[in-house]
């Protein structure tokens, strides 16, 4: 994943109890015109991160301020499904008075607040006069259990609430979040414990300053002595077993071949980091690449840095369409275990340390989202779109053997409704520190197959029916169409000995249930667990 800094940036806050506020400046009117009149949405909800209780109704205070002396006659709210489709009528709002809404009954997992108007000249921040608000969205999931460590992870879930409070859906994930840059070696153990208390295992990474070199050249003796010395604190205060990610995609763009040192430097930070680990820890380090240029795995594995590493992580972005996964990451996971096997190092773990795929923000489906610097489009993908990839993306890496996924990332980077880089987050951005934002649909999805399939022991992924794509774990299976169909499977189809009596349940990505047949089930695009008696 390219990094780029935020632009567009939309003020957002908690405050008492539980305040949002939405606010960013409009451009001008154009000649003939009314000028651009924006409205600022507060929405207040008495639960700080906007999850909820499942089968529980709640009410939000909802206020939509304009500045003095502007003029609107429409304006209204309404509530969509995960899938975007509407829920009831518009809601009248009149401009600064506080209305209370109820959420809508017989929804599931997530439901989402747009704002509009009928008139042009009304702007919802950060989309343009003209079209409606982006998304406010609310969960219903149980916070989570302590899952134990196991096989997935989020990057960049460094939200804490009030300086405090994580994230209590989060508990039983990886996270990746610290850098060796962000604490002193001196507060370094103390943020590690406050995660693993929150039921959380850092990966921590290695990158920037005072990591990178110039691969032009070999690299010098006192380089390699400052790099020990800020490791030393670290490794040596932080717990017994630790993983350790050791740069940030620094390969991309031809490193390996363009500069002539680079992997042999990067084998030599790594043993005078090796050698600062103390005999009673045990350490593994972890090394990531973009996902498919095979040629630099290949010069990598052939290196004598690769001996020095633990775990092979990859990145894979299917720019810039993100085909389904269905497409591409079992032929990659095949391609890494034969490059791997190739090198000597056919028992080296697969890591998945970023997957994900941008979620299009704003209304305008002729507008530009992707690369504005560049002028490179990504099509983007809608919100319903992202939580079926990322849950079928952690389903395969499972049934694939990758050993650990992290989904990239968290939380939006920032507000642009251009850019691709800002959206690729299970909630929405927030301006200011130690806010949450709004949920995403894949936020829901995602924590819903985490809590599902959490200390359930993978069987097998196998096909029951053309096209009929299904993975199980013990006592549950996860089934869906594709190419995406609609089709009616048998029970005894779908699992050899399986009747109606022998299904206990049956529910979508947002845990909404699912009719079950007496001869079948129905099922199509998009994933639908059946939990077996």
């Amino acid at each position: 994943m390219l990094r780029s800094d935020s632009v567009g940036a939309l003020p957002l806050r908690a405050v008492g109890w539980g305040a949002a506020l939405l606010s960013v400046g409009c451009g001008d009117a154009s000649p003939g015109q009314e000028p651009p009149v924006e409205v600022q949405i507060r929405i207040e909800d008495r639960s700080p991160w906007h999850v909820h209780e499942p089968g529980r109704g709640f009410r939000l205070r909802v206020t939509a301020e304009v500045r003095a002396g502007a003029r609107i006659r429409s304006l209204f709210a309404q509530w969509f499904d995960a899938r975007g489709t509407a829920i009831g009528r518009r809601i009248l709002m009149v401009p600064g008075v506080r209305k209370v809404l109820a959420s809508p009954t017989g929804v599931h997992g997530y439901v989402g607040l747009r704002f509009g108007s009928t008139e042009q000249h009304v702007a919802f921040p950060p989309q343009p006069a003209g079209f409606g608000s982006d998304e406010y969205g609310f969960a219903w999931l149980s916070p989570s259990r302590r899952l134990g460590h196991g096989r997935l992870g989020v990057v960049h879930a460094d939200v804490l609430l009030d300086g405090r409070e994580w994230d209590p859906c989060l508990r039983g994930l990886h996270i990746k979040t610290l850098t060796w840059n962000t604490v002193s070696p001196t507060a370094w153990s103390a943020h590690l414990f406050s995660r693993s208390r929150a039921g959380l295992l850092e990966l921590p990474v290695i990158a920037d300053k005072g990591w990178k070199s110039d691969g032009t050249r070999p690299i010098e003796d006192d380089e390699l002595e400052a790099l020990g010395a800020k490791f030393r604190g670290l490794v040596r205060s932080g717990p017994e077993e630790q993983y350790w990610e050791l740069g940030v995609e620094e390969n991309l763009g031809g490193r390996f071949t363009k500069e002539p040192c680079y992997l042999a430097n990067l084998a030599s930070k790594v043993r005078r980091m090796r050698a600062e680990v103390p005999p009673e820890k045990r350490v593994r380090f972890v090394y990531n690449l973009e996902g498919f240029e095979y040629a630099d795995h290949r010069r990598f594995l052939a290196s004598a840095a690769a001996r020095e590493f633990q775990v092979l992580a990859s990145h894979p972005y299917p720019w810039p369409d993100f085909k389904s996964p269905e497409t591409w990451l079992g032929a990659h996971v095949q391609r890494l275990r034969a490059l791997l096997a190739a090198a000597g190092r056919r028992d080296m773990p697969i890591w998945f340390t970023e997957i994900g795929l941008p979620v299009r923000g704003n209304r305008d489906p002729a507008g530009f989202f992707g690369y504005v610097d560049s002028g490179n489009r990504v099509p983007g993908a809608t919100r319903d779109a992202a939580a079926r990839y990322l849950v079928k993306c952690c389903a395969l890496a499972i049934a694939h053997g990758v050993e650990r996924t992290y989904v990239y990332n968290y939380q939006n980077r920032g507000a642009d409704p251009r850019s691709a880089e800002d959206h690729f987050g299970l909630r929405s951005y927030a301006a200011q520190p130690n806010t949450p934002g709004f949920p995403l649909p894949a936020y829901v999805a995602f924590l819903t197959f985490a809590q599902q399939v959490a200390g359930r022991r993978f069987e097998r992924l196998y096909h029951p029916a053309p096209g009929v794509w299904s993975v199980e774990f013990r006592g549950r299976l996860l089934v869906w169409v594709f190419p995406e169909a609609k089709t009616r499977v048998a029970w005894d189809t779908l699992y050899p000995g399986l009747s109606r009596s022998k299904v206990r349940e049956a529910f979508d990505l947002y845990h909404a249930p699912r009719a079950l047949g007496t001869d079948g089930l129905v099922v199509d695009g998009a994933p639908v667990y059946v939990i077996l008696r």
